[in-house]
Parts: structure tokens; C-alpha cells; sequence
């Protein structure tokens, strides 16, 4: 029995169900959230990369027979030790008889040391335990170094995939996947996939990284602890955490900054050449919302621009726009596809030669300024290809318009100008 002064948990293979008002609201939600049958592990459903960072943790109470059965997931590699995270009614006063496994070497039981843990397992359900890693594959236990995943871009209906050793079948997942029901403070997702065992297992997104760890299960729903809040805890221990993102993120950055040169450009006089700067951010997993810059300028219009034309043709215009948009996020490996539409508020400049005079027989020209603003949209795509870690070339080719549905009048048409409808430009991309 866990000792008396210590806060009892709910342990994660717990068959206690809550009933009334919590039901009926589960009820409710859409079926494709709720598991309608028990879904069970299939062979190598699950990467061989994502079960060498979760071992299997087998832990005996002093003088007894009866194991208690969990998971953890490996956060660290040091020098000697192998430093692993599990939750901490797994191996609470088990100190003495606490055995690992890894994926990579299933026969091999290892004993442990707990390392760390929680004083109140109300506030962190945690642990970290360690084994020496003389004997192991330090190739197979850097495979958690790229696998850190971003917990706050969850959201309702998500698919995650637990993993652990639910009734001691180890290193496999739900097919299909999980799905996440609530986040915040702690991931609520539902599943009846989660079982005696899985506690202090990973809980993995859909490009499998690492988004929390398996704590509670009271079916159809269970409980992690999100990832970030462990590594914080970990690190405060002044344990040695080399769990980290991907150096190739799978999802492309979450934020990222892009400038982009576009064709025709127009340079004279000092007026800058058209480009496009965007400020992105992820809020889904495969889209980001942005705000961008566009300036447009049409080629050389000056021969069209006689001195002292009445009719005011346009030599010399410009757009310039301040969008908003969201875009899609489709990637294979360090390639991306970025679908995109915008709205936004644009401002169309035009000036024209109005006559000038002849000093020293140079003509200088009599300029005559005209503005116009209104709505403006676009839509588009670029295609990037990350280079080295946090930076992207990137080719874009879009269309915009200023149409008079939407300003009240064309400012093509007005100043006579030719705006070019389709732009193709180059460019760089920042992300981390």
C-alpha cells in the first residue's frame, strides 16, 4: 500500500467511473471523438525510433511479489546514466526493486535508481529514475533527441497516440488514433486504449513527437501532463535533458519571418522594388495565420509619359498593401508547400509627367502625385526548401487585385497604370 503521508493518486489502470452530469457530457460530444470499439495495438505501428525512448517499468514494493507496472520516457543521456521520466505513483516507496526495459533490447532487464520526484503528487505527477547506459545502443537512445513535440497547438479532435505498456503489451499505440478532448493545465484526451501499464508513457501527435505524458486514465478518457511542464521540472532538478525538437522541424516553424523580391520591379527615382515580408505563426498543425507587406510596382511605364500629356497617363505607380491571411502548411521532409489567401488594405500611388520646363536643354518633368486606397485581396503559393536549421529559400507566384467592388474605383483604370494582376518573386524564410 502507498504509505499514509503521502497523497494517494488514482493510478492509470484505475476502474473507477465517473457518472451523472460528466457522462452525459461526453456523451454529447461528436462520435468521431468518443471510441466506439476497443482499439488495439497493431505490429510496427509504431516507429522503432519513437518505442527506443519508452522503456518499460517494472517496480516491486519492498519485500513483495505483486508488480506494479508502467512506463517512462527517456529525457536524457548523460556520460554514464540514462535519465528517464515516469510518473510518480509508479515507483512511489518502490525505490529498492525498480527494473527497465528498452524496445532495442526487450530481454534485458535493468535495475534502477530513483533519481527525483515530486514532494506532492497532487501539484506533478513525476518522477525521474535512471539506469547506467554502459551496455546500451547510444544510437538507438538518441533517437528521442529530435522527437520534442509543441503541446499547445493541440486542440479538440487532434489525434495523439499513447504509448506505453497497457497489461504489459509494450512499445505499441491505438489504431486508430486517440483524440484529444481538452487542453490546458493537463491533456484530457479519449481512449480506452490506456490501461494498467501505461502510466508515465509518452503520448505522441500525429508526426510523433513527444506531447505529454500519460498519468490517469478513467474510461473513455485519460490524462497527461504536457511536455513542456515536465522538461521545466526536470531542468529545476538540474537533471540533463537532451530531449529536444527536431533540427528539420516536421511541421515546418511554428513562427517564422519571410522577405521575398518579386518580378516586374520598378527602381527609379529611389522608389523601393516590389517584395513581400510576412510574419507567420502556426495555430494549427498544418496552418499558419500571417500578416504581410506587399508592394507592387509595374515596369518602366516612362515612355508612355510624353512631357506636358493632357490626358495625364500614368509613367510611374505603385501599391502598397498591408494584408492579412492564413496559409497552408504541407511538408515532406525539408520541403514545403504554403497554399495561401489574404485580404487586407492597399494604397495605389500614380504620378504622371504634367508638363515640365527645359533648363540648360534638360527637361525636368512637373510631377502631378495621385492616390487612391480601398480593400485589396490575393491568393497564392510558395514552395520552400530549408536549407540549414531556421533558414528556408523560398519561391512564391500569387495574384492581387484592387478591384472597384471593392474600392468604389480601379486605380488601374484612374491612373492608367498597369498593375500587374500575377507576381513571381524569390526570397528567404526565417523560422524557429
Amino acid at each position: 500500500m502507498i504509505h499514509s503521508q503521502r497523497p494517494r493518486v488514482r493510478p492509470a489502470w484505475g476502474s473507477r467511473h465517473r457518472t451523472g452530469l460528466l457522462a452525459a457530457l461526453v456523451s454529447l460530444l461528436p462520435s468521431a471523438l468518443v471510441a466506439q470499439n476497443d482499439p488495439a495495438p497493431a505490429d510496427g505501428n509504431v516507429p522503432a525510433e519513437v518505442q527506443a525512448m519508452i522503456a518499460s517499468i517494472t517496480a516491486y514494493r519492498t519485500g513483495g511479489s505483486i508488480p506494479e507496472l508502467g512506463a517512462g520516457i527517456v529525457v536524457g543521456v548523460g556520460n554514464d546514466s540514462v535519465y528517464i521520466a515516469t510518473a510518480l505513483h509508479v515507483v512511489i516507496d518502490r525505490e529498492e526493486s525498480v527494473w527497465v526495459r528498452f524496445s532495442f533490447a526487450p530481454g534485458d532487464s535493468i535495475q534502477a535508481s530513483v533519481r527525483h520526484e515530486s514532494e506532492d503528487i497532487r501539484e506533478l505527477d513525476l518522477a525521474v529514475i535512471t539506469v547506467p547506459s554502459a551496455g546500451l545502443s547510444l544510437d538507438a537512445l538518441a533517437a528521442h533527441e529530435g522527437r520534442l513535440g509543441l503541446p499547445g497547438l493541440l486542440h479538440q479532435g487532434a489525434e495523439v497516440s499513447p504509448v506505453g505498456c497497457p497489461d504489459g503489451e509494450c512499445w505499441g499505440a491505438p489504431s486508430p488514433a486517440d483524440r484529444v478532448l481538452a487542453t490546458g493545465v493537463e491533456i484530457l484526451f479519449q481512449s480506452v486504449f490506456v490501461k494498467g501499464g501505461s502510466s508515465g508513457g509518452g503520448l505522441f501527435d500525429q508526426d510523433w513527437e513527444i506531447v505529454g505524458m500519460v498519468t490517469d486514465s478513467d474510461p473513455p478518457r485519460a490524462r497527461a501532463i504536457p511536455i513542456d511542464q515536465i522538461l521545466q521540472q526536470i531542468r529545476a532538478w538540474g537533471v540533463p535533458v537532451t530531449l529536444g525538437p527536431a533540427r528539420i522541424p516536421r511541421r515546418g516553424y511554428a513562427t517564422s519571418v519571410g522577405f521575398a523580391l518579386l518580378s516586374p520591379a520598378y527602381t527609379e527615382d529611389g522608389r523601393a522594388p516590389s517584395f513581400r515580408a510576412t510574419l507567420s505563426r502556426r495555430v494549427r498543425r498544418s496552418f499558419d495565420a500571417y500578416v504581410s507587406i506587399l508592394r507592387l510596382s509595374p515596369e518602366d511605364q516612362g515612355e508612355t509619359c510624353p512631357a506636358g500629356n493632357p490626358d495625364r497617363v500614368g509613367c510611374e505607380a505603385l501599391a502598397n498593401a498591408l494584408m492579412i491571411g492564413g496559409t497552408g502548411n504541407f511538408r515532406h521532409g525539408r520541403l514545403g508547400l504554403r497554399p495561401f489567401v489574404e485580404v487586407g488594405l492597399a494604397a495605389a500611388q500614380g504620378r504622371w509627367d504634367a508638363g515640365g520646363l527645359f533648363v540648360a536643354n534638360e527637361y525636368r518633368p512637373s510631377w502631378v502625385n495621385e492616390d487612391f486606397t480601398g480593400l485589396a485581396f490575393g491568393f497564392g503559393a510558395s514552395v520552400e526548401y530549408i536549407l540549414y536549421p531556421g533558414l528556408a529559400l523560398e519561391a512564391i507566384g500569387g495574384f492581387w487585385a484592387m478591384p472597384d467592388a471593392f474600392s468604389e474605383v480601379d486605380p488601374a483604370e484612374e491612373l492608367d497604370a498597369d498593375f500587374p494582376p500575377t507576381y513571381f518573386g524569390i526570397g528567404v524564410r526565417f523560422g524557429r
